[in-house]
């Protein structure tokens, strides 16, 4: 199978991403999948730097991510419709947090910072 996407034509939750240095992530057909910066999708490389698909697949299928940010506790945020899962990696599993009927269009996350002494946001 072949995926052929326009990067422009994405959103920055559609498409590929670097999660660290020797990795990166997308979401293919609702697929999390981990591969190495090195190689496309693990073909060249050593048996360690194969790719990684998460096991658990959405209904309906995930399409969009958000990185929880550090002092959140970091990991990420699956949308799937009008649910929201987490994982502490993107291709790890996944926990059920909420239902909302109405279907979740955008996550934002505050900042991180006080504004005066006791005083945070």
């Amino acid at each position: 199978m072949y995926v052929i996407a326009d990067p422009d034509a994405l959103s920055r939750n559609d498409a590929m991403f670097v999660i660290d240095a020797q990795s990166f992530g997308a979401i293919v057909d609702g697929l999390r999948v981990v591969g190495p910066v090195t190689g496309a999708f693990g073909v060249s490389g050593a048996a360690s730097e194969k790719r990684r698909i998460g096991q658990q697949i959405t209904a309906p299928r995930s399409a969009r991510w958000n990185r929880v940010p550090p002092w959140l506790g970091g990991g990420f945020l699956f949308r799937a419709g009008s649910a929201l899962y987490a994982s502490e990696a993107f291709d790890g599993p996944l926990r059920p947090l909420v239902s909302i009927s109405a279907g979740i269009s955008q996550i934002s996350f505050g900042p991180k910072g006080r504004a005066r002494p006791r005083q945070r946001w």
